[in-house]
């Protein structure tokens, strides 16, 4: 069943090395988007990552809910959670602001989002896109499917 192999490809993803977990999350390795998945899953519970790690991270996992029809569900049903989720390290990343691009302004924005996430009223394209911001990186195409 699709499920089952789904739930075998996360498997196989979380439990890959850091280093081919990092390989896979670069993209200079491929792999299903299940396997995808579980790597993603797997560095996020691992060490701190650098907040260009981060936001790659956290965008392949938001990809999920929009790689399938079925995705949509997810996306309508935990979008705001997951981004609650996303929030804890973008915390911390934003306390030390020389690590981010344009701080004057990124940081402002990626608390503000931070806030409206928090605060049950930020979307997960929001957040996410102020994270972009402050890493220097744009969403691209997940981000005009993200809710």
């Amino acid at each position: 069943s699709p499920v089952v192999t789904a739930l075998a490809d996360m498997s196989r993803g979380l439990a890959l090395s850091n280093q081919a977990a990092r390989d896979v999350a670069s993209r200079r390795v491929e792999r299903s988007i299940g396997e995808s998945f579980g790597v993603a899953l797997a560095l996020m519970r691992g060490p701190p990552l650098g907040p260009e790690e981060t936001f790659r991270i956290q965008v392949l996992l938001a990809s999920a809910t929009v790689c399938f029809s079925e995705g949509l569900v997810l996306q309508v049903t935990f979008g705001r959670a997951v981004a609650r989720r996303f929030t804890g390290v973008w915390k911390k990343l934003a306390s030390s602001p020389f690590l981010l691009v344009s701080p004057r302004t990124s940081v402002p924005a990626l608390l503000a989002s931070i806030s409206a996430v928090e605060q049950g009223i930020g979307s997960i394209r929001a957040f996410l896109t102020a994270a972009a911001q402050a890493v220097g990186a744009t969403l691209g195409d997940v981000g005009t499917r993200l809710e």
